[in-house]
């Protein structure tokens, strides 16, 4: 799933992507963001909604290299199904101001998370992440990790938050997040939750 924007039409953008893998099925699924050709800064928008259904495995990664000045917000919204695996990984590189919004529940026994990204940031890009996961039935595995590496002025944050319901008896949950700071005028902002 390509989105290239080019030319000097700077208009906003919002897509909305709906996502059903079946049961039993497989989906790897790559979504890239970027210009090309001299394009202006733009703003876009981009929703993806998400249902891996009882025992069905999804990938799903997302590479955003949207260019200095240019806006991109994405929310992903997954639920994830009895014996399912979501796999998913972000990069997001070279863009003014970037928001990867994930919103991430269980609805089956016996499911599986591993959600990752990597962030460049430099001059002054800000790149957030803000993640909820919510482990609301039993047996359910998830794993966050997020790394960065930040140069100049560039902000990066992480807010990352498991909500383990009283239902959801024999959960094994991790979340990290770490960032590599190569001037003194960069910053990350981590704030982890349980």
């Amino acid at each position: 799933l390509i989105n290239i924007r080019s030319g000097a039409n700077n208009a906003p953008v919002a897509t909305r992507n709906i996502i059903t893998v079946e049961k039993g099925a497989s989906l790897t699924l790559l979504e890239a963001h970027a210009q090309i050709g001299g394009a202006e800064a733009a703003y876009g928008n981009f929703a993806t909604d998400t249902d891996v259904a009882e025992g069905a495995e999804f990938a799903h990664i997302q590479v955003v290299c949207g260019g200095s000045g240019t806006t991109h917000l994405a929310h992903w919204r997954t639920r994830i199904g009895a014996e399912a695996t979501y796999r998913a990984f972000q990069l997001t590189a070279g863009t003014g101001l970037a928001r990867n919004e994930l919103t991430i529940g269980f609805t089956g026994p016996d499911a599986k998370l591993d959600i990752s990204g990597a962030f460049l940031g430099r001059g002054s890009d800000h790149i957030d992440t803000t993640l909820v996961v919510d482990h609301s039935t039993t047996g359910c595995e998830s794993r966050e990790l997020f790394k960065g590496v930040l140069d100049g002025h560039a902000r990066g944050v992480f807010q990352g938050k498991i909500v383990v319901q009283a239902e959801a008896q024999k959960t094994d949950g991790k979340q990290m997040a770490q960032a590599l700071m190569l001037s003194e005028d960069a910053e990350f902002d981590s704030k982890p939750e349980l």
